[in-house]
């Protein structure tokens, strides 16, 4: 058997980044067929099966199932393949992929098509130095996660997707994050009562307690902490507001939105119970207001015991010569609905610093991907070893 970190090469990670950087995925509309097609001909070249999934047209996900030599468990390699709007202040063309002082630059290049091309690139070793192994190594590259997940990961999930350990991609500088905040989206509806500015008396102004309403919030506090997470307390952050429909007329309605983010042990419900405490205890007569979830994820957090976590720090002190930190991340990620719906042990590792998502001139250092792309490898190996199948 060929040793498969042989078939990790930096010139192949490179076409295969800037490929996926050039192939666009922007979400919203959130249409990653173009995206897709880059790996699946990549797929088709080294002859590994696969499955191209549509949540809806053109908004794919595909799923690589690379099969051992007997039966065994599974290893789930994801990440997202869409990415959020470029935005303004880019010195270049945000999708045309550059490479210059051994960094890859463009929308989505961190965060993380980077991740996603080194998941390729360990399927495509494993398969190309025919390394025995059992169970299956299954990639999935998905949709939809910036903009919460329901059309990508959750849709697979809810399609049967099953595995024993995870890992996703996510942007963490090579850092083993053991699980992410949640977060849930509330809605605030407030009413009042439409009058004449002439005459406030006529009125309830849904506008001016919506004001009130968002001071009270930005006053909440949070007795939760983990060191462990990159934001280590709770937080609540008002994103929206939308009111009124004419300088001369006394609002009736008003919607205010918010993001809270969760630590391990808080809930959806907690969290939307807390906003309600909170308006109650800012009555004004002839006001209503009333919470929704918008979205949801809960929190999670894995153990450094878990099989996958300390597999995952072994192949990344072989690869690069020291023993990883630890962490756990401050956003959401997809690894929710993949421990919380699917039951999988899920780690957060790739290539990146996620300081750098979203941001203009993304870039990601190729070397990391290259790193990334060795470890995930001997991952496979050990998690799937022949004689633990």
């Amino acid at each position: 058997m060929a040793d498969p970190l042989s078939y990790i090469r930096e010139d192949e990670a490179l076409a295969i980044l800037l490929a996926l950087v050039r192939a666009g995925g922007v979400n919203p509309p959130g249409e990653t067929a173009n995206v897709i097609r880059e790996l699946a001909e990549h797929l088709d070249a080294d002859g590994i099966p696969y499955e191209v999934l549509p949540a809806r047209p053109r908004v794919d996900s595909l799923v690589a199932t690379l099969a051992g030599q007997r039966p065994g468990k599974t290893l789930l390699l994801n990440g997202h393949v869409d990415v959020v709007p470029p935005g303004a202040n880019w010195t270049m063309d945000p999708f045309v992929g550059v490479f210059r002082d051994g960094r890859v630059y463009g929308r989505g290049a961190c965060d993380m098509k980077a991740g996603v091309a080194a998941m390729l690139l360990a399927q495509l070793a494993l398969r190309r130095a025919g390394a025995p192994f059992a169970g299956h190594l299954v990639f999935t590259a998905v949709a939809d996660e910036e903009t919460g997940g329901e059309l990508g990961t959750r849709f697979l999930l809810q399609r049967g997707l099953k595995a024993d350990y995870a890992v996703i991609g996510e942007p963490s500088n090579l850092r083993v994050e053991l699980g992410n905040r949640g977060l849930a989206w509330f809605r605030i509806a407030v009413r009042g009562k439409a009058g004449h500015p002439g005459r406030p008396a006529t009125g309830v102004n849904a506008v001016a307690y919506a004001g009130k309403l968002v001071s009270a919030i930005a006053d909440m506090k949070f007795s939760g902490r983990n060191e462990l997470f990159e934001v280590p307390t709770p937080s609540i952050t008002v994103t929206m507001i939308q009111g009124g429909v004419k300088a001369n007329v006394i609002p009736d309605d008003c919607v205010v939105t918010c993001d809270r983010r969760l630590l391990p042990g808080e809930t959806t419900g907690g969290a939307l119970a807390e906003l309600e405490s909170v308006i109650a205890d800012l009555p004004q007569p002839g006001i209503t207001a009333t919470v929704s979830t918008l979205h949801a994820m809960e929190a999670y957090v894995v153990s450094q015991d878990e099989p996958v976590v300390r597999a995952l720090a072994g192949a990344h002190a072989r690869v690069l010569g020291a023993p990883p930190q630890y962490g756990a991340k401050g956003g959401g990620t997809d690894g929710s609905f993949l421990y919380h719906e699917g039951g999988i042990p899920t780690v957060l590792y790739g290539p990146g610093n996620v300081e750098l998502a979203h941001t203009a001139d993304e870039y990601v250092d190729l070397a990391g991907v290259v790193a990334a792309a060795k470890v995930y490898t001997l991952l496979a190996l050990d998690l799937l070893a022949v004689d633990q199948g």
